[in-house]
């Protein structure tokens, strides 16, 4: 049986060892007939909680590392550093930018109505005329593809 594991031993486990105690807690329950459910379930909120430590710690944290320069530290077996993200320009006041950004916000239009259409083909095909040529062809139903997952909401 894995061993209960407290937040502070973490501090102590690679990359590797994270994976494989992953491994084993989910052989373990599978193997001996636990509930694997309950280990998503509570998979789901470990991931929330470490979620809301990063948020609500971010200022702090940003702060604090700015003392450590661009190299950064390393605290916990994990390596920190200061990176930009989410770096963003402003084109809106270029006129060529606009005009192009026009077209293409009427092209994704014109392409999202087109594959609304496409979606309701019936299943023996219907014939349809190419708005740009006017050229008519027979249009088959599309081929829908998904694939399973677990949605897991915490109550």
């Amino acid at each position: 049986m894995p061993s209960v594991i407290k937040l502070q031993h973490l501090t102590d486990l690679s990359k590797s060892d994270l994976a494989i105690m992953a491994a084993a807690t989910v052989e373990y329950a599978v193997e001996g007939g636990h509930d694997t459910l309950a280990l998503l379930g509570l998979a789901t909120k470990l991931e929330l909680y470490a979620a809301e430590v990063k948020k609500q710690a971010k200022t702090a944290a940003l702060n604090e590392l700015a003392t450590y320069g661009k190299g950064g530290v390393a605290k916990a077996g994990v390596k920190l550093q200061l990176a930009e993200v989410g770096v963003s320009y402003d084109y809106t006041h270029d006129p060529v930018w606009q005009s192009r950004n026009a077209d293409v916000t009427a092209a994704k239009s014109l392409l999202k109505d087109w594959e609304e259409l496409l979606k309701k083909i019936p299943h023996g095909g219907m014939v349809i005329s190419d708005p740009d040529t006017g050229e008519e062809y027979t249009a088959h139903p599309l081929l829908r593809t998904a694939e399973e997952s677990i949605k897991a909401s915490i109550l």
